[in-house]
């Protein structure tokens, strides 16, 4: 059952916990001189404020088991994300931000460890699939910055990792099908192979703008657009969420595993219990897909990935202010619809998305 865990050597884990560790050793590095200054201005009434403000931590996870049952190309997501109080007062990363950014924005420092997992259509055939995506894994760890301003939420994002074998998606699924009673995936023998990835990206989503108010119940558009660039996904994006609730607070939609329309992690609380749904759209011009182009400078799989892709999403957030004995937090669930991405691809893909967040 566990056999695949002699496929990854003692040197590889060292050299893959070696990547996963670039952001951490960076934000480390980096965090003293962000206390520093702050002492500096410890008499200023906004580093008191951010002195006194929570760290928010995320779950998410995503499955094409909560979006229709399949168990193909997308069919696994994991993500663990830290996000910072406000970092206003705050060192090099900040000052190079207000280069682009006003000076007024509310910094915070973003930390994620991920992990996904793609498959072909049929998973019980041995052999590789001319004609379908290939079996991948992607282990990253990525640091940024977000900025919120008056005006919009910005984020910049540096992710790195590993994709193939030592990516351990075979390992993940195979022993995941097996405690679940699930068929085995048998094709894991043709995945693409070991290579280091890299992906930065920019995200810009505009301030909630109000269509419709009613008291308390309001209907808000939030546009946004974006970029990524690297060896993994090189693409651009535009679109718009739509939300819809009661008492909604002044904040951003909940955050997807990217691929995908842009969220946050950073939730507010209003004064009471709140509630809203959403459903928004994103276009995403695509020049490299490295799980559907195949390595960049190895021989693999790939297949012929469409230019233009699309998501369709709808969801639901719940966002608890006094939960009994629980700190703060915020729950959501979203239904993404994907259009087809590869050439022979017969159906657009359904998957679910859940993430709580809270606040300590």
């Amino acid at each position: 059952m566990f056999s695949t865990l002699t496929t990854v050597r003692a040197p590889r884990c060292r050299w893959i916990i070696s990547l996963l560790l670039i952001p951490l050793i960076l934000g480390i590095v980096l965090f003293p001189s962000s206390l520093g200054a702050e002492e500096q201005n410890a008499k200023t009434s906004s580093c008191d404020k951010a002195s006194k403000e929570p760290w928010t931590y995320s779950v998410q996870s995503e499955n094409d088991f909560y979006g229709g049952g399949t168990d193909r190309h997308y069919t696994n997501g994991l993500l663990f994300s830290v996000l910072s109080p406000d970092r206003r007062c705050a060192n090099i990363i900040i000052k190079t931000a207000r280069l682009f950014i006003p000076d007024d924005a509310n910094y915070r420092y973003n930390y994620v460890l991920g992990h996904t997992i793609f498959t072909p259509n049929d998973i019980s055939i041995r052999t590789l699939q001319q004609t379908e995506r290939p079996y991948a894994g992607w282990l990253y760890t990525g640091a940024g910055v977000i900025a919120i301003t008056d005006h919009s939420l910005q984020r910049f994002m540096v992710q790195v990792g590993i994709v193939g074998p030592a990516a351990l998606g075979r390992f993940v699924q195979e022993n995941w099908h097996d405690l679940i009673g699930s068929p085995d995936p048998k094709g894991w023998d043709n995945q693409l192979r070991n290579e280091p990835g890299i992906v930065l990206t920019y995200e810009y989503q505009a301030k909630p703008a109000s269509l419709v108010r009613m008291q308390k119940n309001k209907l808000e558009i939030l546009p946004h657009v974006g970029f990524s660039v690297g060896n993994v996904f090189t693409y651009a994006a535009a679109g718009a969420t739509f939300r819809f609730g009661y008492d909604i607070p002044e904040d951003y939609p909940p955050p997807r595993i990217q691929p995908s329309l842009p969220g946050s992690t950073y939730f507010n609380l209003s004064d009471q219990n709140s509630f809203y749904v959403f459903a928004g759209f994103e276009g995403r011009a695509v020049a490299r897909n490295i799980f559907l182009d195949g390595n960049s400078f190895r021989n693999s799989h790939e297949v012929n990935k469409k230019t233009f892709v699309g998501d369709i999403q709808f969801g639901a957030v719940a966002l608890i202010r006094k939960p009994w004995f629980l700190p703060p937090f915020r729950v959501s669930y979203t239904y993404v619809i994907r259009s087809r991405e590869f050439v022979g691809q017969t159906n657009s893909d359904r998957f679910g998305s859940i993430n709580i967040a809270f606040q300590l």
